[in-house]
């Protein structure tokens, strides 16, 4: 369990970097860096919904988080950076740290 919330906490610390390069504008460097943080989402996703299946989140939907995902491919295809910013920070990084702190 702890090397799952080590990967919830670098996985949030990635997102908070790939905000920050969309906020600013430096487009290629935010894509670069969330080509890896997906690798590691997937992963995460991967084991989150093993996790509500065994029962072991409680107040936790995982079709929640799913539907950010979602969201923020939307919002890369419409090319809106601002848009992807915001998910990613207010949305999905929020909700792995209140995952992360249930745990």
């Amino acid at each position: 369990m702890d090397s799952f919330k080590l990967a919830m906490e670098d996985a949030i610390n990635q997102l908070d970097t790939v905000t920050d390069y969309l906020y600013k504008q430096k487009i290629k460097m935010a894509y670069t860096k969330l080509n890896g943080v997906v690798v590691v989402l997937a992963g995460l996703i991967d084991q989150l919904y093993e996790m509500n299946r065994n029962s072991q989140l409680k107040d936790f939907d995982i079709n929640e988080i799913a539907g950010k995902l979602t969201e923020a491919l939307n919002a890369m295809e419409a090319g809106d950076n601002v848009l992807l910013a915001d998910i990613l920070k207010y949305e999905i990084a929020d909700q792995l740290r209140l995952i992360q702190n249930s745990l």
